[in-house]
């Protein structure tokens, strides 16, 4: 019978969210809906998966904007963007579905969806108190912890962020989305200490060892990989501004970007930060008299590699 059952997709798929390979997660929850459309279990990991991909989507608008300074508040970004509007769309259709029928879904998970869809609608307030009301129903509800903190990065409170990532982990020290997340939140904060003038090697590491942690338990994560080698690239020009050596900073870090661009040669990110982890380098070379004319071209070829990949 379990070929034609949903029950096996169901559970190879949460485990793959568990351990961040999302798209695998949700082929896993889409086949067993194809074999049993009224399994409400694999509907709502799927809302959850759903959910992921419009986070992630309106993450990547927000940091966008913040880099041209853009005053557009985060919701107005994500209701003018075809395929945010299209995940929430489809967001509304599993939450709907659930609510007609939700059996083998704990009410723990009902309170939950009905967050995760407050959340990407820009209802901060309401999904505050659904999602905080599943935790209290259910303290081990890991995706609760996820998007409360997320709500929190995405309305730059940061403190409130790690927050919700250390009583996520409190419950489960293993689960590497909540280590990406802390890590995360770590190094916002510790660009928010160097803009303050402050010193930001606490956070970055914070940062760095979630990140490691992360990235031990779930390799193949391109996003772990480029913010472990952001973590390193800054924590070397922290070394460099109190005049010690950062070459092993710098190293690391170029490295942790050679590893992202194999995920995705054409993303600019990488080259950007590689760049910019060359050109940081070469001045301490420059600084130290040493010959520092080798990297400083190639932290110019890297830079000119980004631009034209983003253009």
């Amino acid at each position: 019978l379990l070929p034609t059952r949903p029950e096996p997709h169901y559970l190879r798929g949460r485990m793959l969210r568990a351990v961040m390979q999302d798209g695998a997660a949700l082929v896993e929850q889409e086949e067993a809906l194809r074999k049993d459309p009224s399994f409400a279990p694999a509907r709502y990991e799927r809302l959850v998966l759903v959910f992921r991909c419009f986070q992630a989507r309106a993450d990547a608008l927000i940091s966008a904007a913040r880099r041209t300074e853009a005053a557009i508040a985060p919701v107005e970004l994500v209701r003018a963007d075809a395929q945010a509007r299209s995940l929430l769309d489809r967001l509304r259709e599993d939450l709907a579905a659930l609510s007609k029928e939700a059996h083998g879904v704990a009410p723990a998970q009902i309170e939950c969806a009905r967050g995760l869809c407050a959340v990407a609608e820009g209802e901060a307030e309401p999904a505050r108190k659904l999602l905080t009301g599943a935790i209290a129903l259910s303290s081990d509800i890991e995706e609760a912890y996820e998007a409360l903190a997320g709500l929190e990065t995405q309305q730059g409170r940061f403190d409130e962020s790690l927050r919700w990532w250390d009583e996520g982990l409190k419950h489960d020290q293993g689960y590497a989305p909540h280590r990406v997340g802390r890590g995360s939140a770590c190094l916002e904060l510790a660009f928010a200490e160097s803009r303050r003038r402050k010193d930001p090697e606490p956070m970055l590491k914070r940062a760095i060892e979630d990140l490691e942690r992360a990235m031990a338990a779930a390799p193949h994560l391109p996003d772990a990989v480029l913010k472990l080698g952001t973590a390193r690239l800054e924590s070397g020009i922290a070394l460099m501004a109190r005049g010690e050596n950062p070459e092993s900073s710098y190293k690391s870090a170029i490295a942790l970007f050679d590893a992202a661009m194999a995920f995705d040669a054409k993303d600019a990110d990488p080259w950007h930060r590689r760049g910019r982890a060359k050109a940081n380098w070469s001045a301490w070379k420059a600084h130290v008299g040493e010959d520092s004319e080798p990297l400083l071209r190639e932290a110019i070829d890297d830079l000119a590699k980004a631009v034209a990949t983003r253009d």
